[in-house]
């Protein structure tokens, strides 16, 4: 391996995707919370702040151009939770260079290289990204009158003009943090239209004028990310050592990442770099982007193979029963055959092996079938006074058996039943306080939807949920004080038993229905990482690995040797600046074998390389350039079961499939891949009964 440096970085792969937009008459449907719509106004219930036409088609929103939009790794999207405390995501990053290299279909002149930055923490009153952050004063104080609760967040310069030297304020100045989940939404890295700016890009092509049906220009965008802050990065901190020998490891265990190639590993893990990588750039390229202007009507949607089919059931086998009836051949009866995988499902078939006609048998296999779409809660906690070694193995010693009935001495009977009567009131208090916060839930949800919901309501509610806390918090105390009362009666009168809780009696409820969504063309560049590796996790490389060279001899030719070090590509000079020290140093270097490496792989740069490093090839360029396309067309989404095509020409490690994308169709034309859509639905509930 070869280190370009004393601390390497580690280049961890991500899917970049492109969708190129100009005239269009498509219908769509856009779901885009307007938090300044609202929260200006001291209206805080603004999660949702939806459109009251959201369900009516409009024209595209987007401006035209080529619209950037990058998933993070799964190991930067997860979150984690003490009991009872609040989740906590980890923290990505916030600076992501964007070079876009340009030329015209099979152009023999190096690629124009322009770039820009984004940064995805920034922060503004007023409207510098699309992005909207709510945010709320960091003091206990009144908030000033001109305290702002909408921030707009990310913005994109010009390489040439970052860093600026213009104040600015970031979402650290209001005690924020960037994560996946954005403002508190599970879905905002993954949903373009709402972290356009945070997670995405837009390049309007203005420089270049001239593109049209009959003069496309192809587009290359290569995308990294790394912390601005160095603290902050995933794998700050975890070097190893003398005592932590495995810290490194373990933390790379834990965020799913390999930094060597399982396949010639052998099944061990390789001793890891010295020193440990303790930052990360997270890097992609998309390729073949073929913009023939803003007049051109681009392409969108899966087309007519991918028709989204839904199935609703009492559980997630009812719903995949559902599924595989109704698509199932031949005279069988679908809502027979959904009853037979039902019972399969939940182990029932043996009823059919009764000695009975066959309404009886459908009527009862009916009622399990029901009773199998139940589950059960516990009504609480209980305690009993018992052995101390009533749970030993019975092969212990005689009294590891079950505690027997004993009498109990003085007044810990009463103390027993005190304690139970708490418990069974803190449990209750406990489920109340769960109910309340549920109601408050709605009800805000609701007012945040447009519905009229009087804020006496929402006071009612919040009054019930404080009450109730401080209820619980009282009893929870009076718990604990009755558990030292009693285990000091026991150690006084009976030191061989302790006071033990079990799960209460336990009652029946519904289960959840489960919604099953098939053939919607899922996309797998969120939650899939593991599909690259054996193991499933996501391989990563470490600085000095990348692509440096392509040896190979073509048909008929003379053998060819393609070095990066001698194309002209590099990353333009951006503007002076003390604090751009540590992207000089520790950055530029990565970010330039990135830019070469994507070159090299970068089929609209064939004809380039052929005509550079071909003069002795042998054969025409034409000829060349093919063959270079033909080793640049790795099966990049080959699973991991399946051998990849020969790469032993390469020089260097191969990138995971996850970084490389082409912008092709499965037909090989050229168009948009990428389907921004999210999928809604509304439900309306009729009750069966009413009580009371």
């Amino acid at each position: 391996m070869n280190m370009a440096s004393a601390a390497p970085n580690l280049l961890v792969p991500m899917n970049v995707d492109a969708l190129a937009v100009g005239t269009d008459s498509n219908s769509w449907m856009l779901h885009v919370p307007d938090f300044a719509a609202g929260m200006n106004q001291g209206n805080f219930l603004g999660y949702q702040q939806l459109a009251a036409d959201m369900w009516q088609e409009s024209k595209c929103p987007y401006q035209p151009g080529v619209h950037l939009r990058w998933a993070l790794p799964d190991g930067i999207t997860q979150g984690s939770a003490a009991d009872g405390g609040e989740p906590d995501y980890t923290v990505v990053p916030d600076r992501w260079a964007i070079v876009r290299l340009s030329g015209a279909v099979s152009q023999t002149e190096p690629p124009a290289i322009r770039a820009w930055m984004v940064e995805s923490d920034f922060g503004s009153e007023t409207p510098a990204g699309s992005t909207q952050w709510p945010v709320m004063p960091t003091t206990s104080d009144p908030a000033p009158a001109s305290f702002t609760d909408v921030r707009y967040v990310g913005r994109q310069l010009d390489f040439c003009n970052w860093p600026s030297t213009a104040p600015a304020g970031y979402l650290s100045d209001l005690r924020a943090k960037l994560t996946a989940v954005g403002y508190g939404s599970a879905t905002f890295a993954a949903y373009y239209p709402v972290c356009s700016s945070v997670f995405g890009f837009l390049d309007d092509l203005c420089d270049l004028p001239g593109a049209s049906a009959g003069n496309s220009v192809q587009l290359t965008y290569l995308v990294a990310g790394w912390y601005s802050d160095p603290a902050a990065d995933v794998l700050s901190g975890y070097a190893n050592t003398a005592k932590e020998p495995h810290r490194w490891q373990d933390r790379m265990a834990s965020l799913r990442w390999t930094w060597y190639d399982e396949t010639t590993a052998g099944g061990d893990a390789p001793p890891p770099p010295i020193p440990q990588p303790a930052s990360t750039i997270i890097h992609g390229f998309v390729s073949q982007v073929a913009w023939t202007g803003a007049g051109t009507r681009y392409d969108y949607g899966p087309g007519q193979s991918v028709s989204p089919k839904f199935a609703v059931g009492s559980s997630s086998l009812d719903a995949l029963a559902a599924v595989i009836a109704a698509n199932a051949s031949g005279n069988l009866d679908p809502a027979e055959m959904e009853r037979l995988l039902v019972a399969f499902q939940n182990d029932l078939l043996s009823i059919y092996d009764k000695d009975a006609d066959a309404a009886t048998i459908v009527s009862e296999l009916n009622e399990l079938l029901h009773a199998a779409s139940f589950g059960s809660r516990s009504t609480g906690t209980v305690y009993e006074i018992r052995r101390a070694d009533a749970n030993a193995p019975a092969s212990a010693a005689p009294s590891g058996a079950a505690a027997a009935a004993v009498a109990l001495p003085g007044d810990l009977g009463d103390q027993l039943t005190a304690i139970n009567r708490l418990q069974s009131t803190a449990d209750t208090t406990a489920a109340e306080l769960t109910s309340y916060r549920q109601q408050y839930f709605y009800a805000w949800h609701k007012k945040a939807d447009g519905v009229a919901v009087d804020d006496a309501v929402l006071a009612r509610i919040a009054g019930n949920i404080s009450a109730a806390a401080g209820s619980l918090r009282d009893l929870t105390a009076q718990v604990e004080a009755a558990k030292k009362a009693i285990r000091h009666s026991l150690a006084t009168y009976l030191p061989a038993y302790e006071l033990a809780p079990h799960s209460g009696a336990r009652y029946w409820c519904p289960s959840d229905i489960s919604l099953l969504i098939t053939n919607a063309g899922r996309t797998f560049r969120q939650g899939e990482d593991g599909q690259y590796s054996q193991t499933g996790r996501l391989p990563c490389r470490v600085t000095g690995d990348t692509l440096t060279a392509l040896h190979f001899t073509p048909p008929g030719g003379n053998p060819v040797i393609i070095q990066t070090d001698e194309v002209c590509a590099d990353v333009p000079p951006h503007a002076a600046a003390s604090s751009s020290h540590r992207f000089d140093e520790a950055i530029v270097p990565d970010l330039r074998a990135l830019l070469l490496e994507t070159v090299l792989l970068d089929p609209a740069q064939a004809t380039y390389l052929a005509g550079k490093f071909g003069q002795n090839a042998g054969i025409s360029v034409t000829a060349l350039a093919a063959r270079i396309q033909e080793l640049q067309g790795i099966n990049w989404n080959a699973p991991a079961d399946q051998t990849l095509p020969d790469l032993s020409g390469y020089q260097g490690r191969t990138p995971c499939p996850a970084a490389v994308t082409y912008w092709l169709r499965c037909d090989g034309t050229s168009g948009n891949p990428w389907v921004p859509i999210m999928m809604q639905w509304q439900l309306a509930w009729y009750p069966a009964y009413q009580s009371g």
